[in-house]
């Protein structure tokens, strides 16, 4: 027989270990609750530049047609001329996808693009130029082309391109010339040489955002030095007419970054 105090001794212990867990035991519980009490992450929907590019392959007809498609607005807003949306294709199919696949290119959503128009291709279908690999090298280049067919160019005629080589400038001037609508193949007096600019010409511009409020801005002075005949450029907006006084900084061999005594007025 079991004495008194041996019994209440036995029954203390009983309800100790009945109590008591193993560290491990404890974690576990304390993992449970943590688990059955964190809210369960919310997937973050695909951002809709990632939803829609790249543009997917379609089939297309196979005959050849060259067409141009061009788009000019965006986001219900016009684009500047510099900034308008080109693409070319053997037939209209293929320069549809191309003008969503620019879009891409430059970070614009297909879906929210101007209408567009198609065109047969005045370059019969040297447009886009081929790109070509050039040699490695860093020298920043223009190069201008003053005759078109037997035509010369003049004044804002000649078509000017900047590139980080001569080789890149002279493929950036024939799709220079795509852009203005020629057929590259017919370009004539080409001249190459070095960038004045040190390759700030030859930047690709952000495209403008800003409110469409026509504004005319004017540069007075350039590398410190008091202009004859002050630079001057309007645009739809402040951000485009800045860009615009830029490209006229580039065509008159001049650094946009040294431009000085810069005025923008709204209205013109």
């Amino acid at each position: 027989m079991i004495s008194r105090p041996l019994t209440l001794v036995l029954a203390a212990l009983a309800v100790l270990l009945a109590s008591c867990r193993t560290t491990d035991e404890a974690n576990e519980v304390k993992a449970d609750e943590k688990t059955a009490i964190a809210p369960m992450p919310t997937p973050s929907p695909p951002s809709p530049s990632r939803v829609e590019c790249p543009v997917p392959d379609a089939v297309c007809p196979m005959d050849y047609a060259p067409v141009l498609c061009t788009t000019d607005s965006y986001r219900g807003r016009t684009l500047p001329a510099h900034h308008v949306l080109m693409a070319w294709g053997n037939n209209t199919c293929q320069a549809k996808l191309n003008l969503q696949r620019e879009a891409c290119r430059r970070n614009m959503l297909p879906s929210v693009l101007g209408r567009h128009e198609c065109v047969p291709d005045p370059s019969a279908g040297h447009c886009p130029p081929a790109s070509l690999p050039c040699p490695e090298g860093h020298t920043p280049s223009v190069c201008s082309a003053s005759g078109y067919a037997a035509q010369d160019l003049t004044g804002e005629q000649i078509i000017r391109a900047w590139g980080r080589s001569a080789c890149d400038a002279t493929q950036r001037l024939q799709l220079a010339a795509c852009r203005r609508h020629l057929d590259p193949a017919l370009l004539r007096k080409i001249v190459c040489g070095n960038d004045a600019s040190d390759g700030e010409c030859g930047l690709p511009e952000a495209e403008c955002e800003d409110a469409l409020k026509k504004t005319v801005c004017v540069a007075g002075v350039a590398d410190g030095k008091k202009l004859a005949v002050p630079l001057e450029a309007s645009g739809p907006s402040a951000c485009a007419a800045k860009q615009a006084l830029a490209r006229l900084a580039c065509r008159q061999d001049l650094k946009p970054s040294r431009l000085d005594q810069v005025v923008c007025r709204i209205g013109g």
